[in-house]
């Protein structure tokens, strides 16, 4: 279309303002779940449920919710039925929140960075 109106279908990746304006969007759209069964960090969305009848029912209402707004979910980036997951280097899951140790081996066993020529004690 020549001269005509161009929208974006999605976000496109490098716009100073797309993060701030995903969160606000999300929380407007999911406001009516998000501290009951739902939280927002950054750009994941996690639900959790006492029970998996719930899980469905909440799920539903998600759903709808995002339909309602016209947005859709990428099935790639989704996870559903978890009993377990990572998220921001930690585990969570209905036993509770625990550091996920593999992150931190890595940042213990990570070796320092010394300047060409540093010799230590001298």
């Amino acid at each position: 279309m020549k001269n005509g109106t161009y929208t974006f279908r999605c976000m496109p990746f490098g716009l100073s303002g797309a993060a701030p304006n995903f969160l606000k969007t999300i929380d407007i759209i999911l406001k009516p779940v998000i501290g009951k069964y739902m939280s927002v960090n950054i750009d994941d969305v996690i639900l959790s449920s006492p029970s998996f009848t719930h899980y469905v029912e909440h799920l539903w209402e998600v759903f709808r919710l995002l339909q309602d707004a016209g947005l859709t979910l990428n099935k790639e980036k989704c996870k559903f039925g978890c009993d377990e997951l990572e998220c921001l280097c930690l585990i969570i899951s209905k036993e509770g929140i625990k550091t996920d140790e593999t992150k931190v081996r890595a940042i213990v066993d990570m070796k320092l960075w010394e300047p060409p020529g540093f010799h230590p004690g001298h």
